[in-house]
């Protein structure tokens, strides 16, 4: 995965540079809506943790269609691994960048 990152920065490390901030804008703005909490980055791995796992479904969909909601630089596409993708239909199924997202479930312990 890092390497695919990797190749398109060195494609377009311009470009690139303002994909992972806009990726990363994206990220921390929908944790936030959906009341997770950023662990760490490292590389293109992005650890979070949330209290219910339906805020984590959540957060996970909301990333997948903001994702491809986004205006990311037409130069992207020219890297394979950042190519915009559409169904036979037509509609985008994915546009930007590919990262690594490690989440967990963590329920709360009550002390009664």
């Amino acid at each position: 995965m890092e390497n695919e990152r990797t190749n398109a920065g060195e494609l377009i490390p311009d470009i690139m540079e303002v994909a992972i901030q806009q990726q990363m804008s994206i990220l921390r703005s929908c944790l936030v809506r959906n009341k997770g909490y950023e662990v760490k980055t490292e590389g293109d791995g992005y650890f979070c943790a949330f209290s219910t796992a339906m805020d984590t479904a959540n957060f996970l969909m909301e990333i997948q269609v903001r994702l491809c909601e986004e205006k990311f630089a037409d130069k992207l596409n020219m890297s394979q691994t950042c190519a915009t993708v559409q169904d036979e239909n037509g509609v985008i199924i994915f546009r930007g960048l590919r990262g690594i997202l490690r989440f967990c479930f963590l329920p709360s312990i009550s002390s009664t």
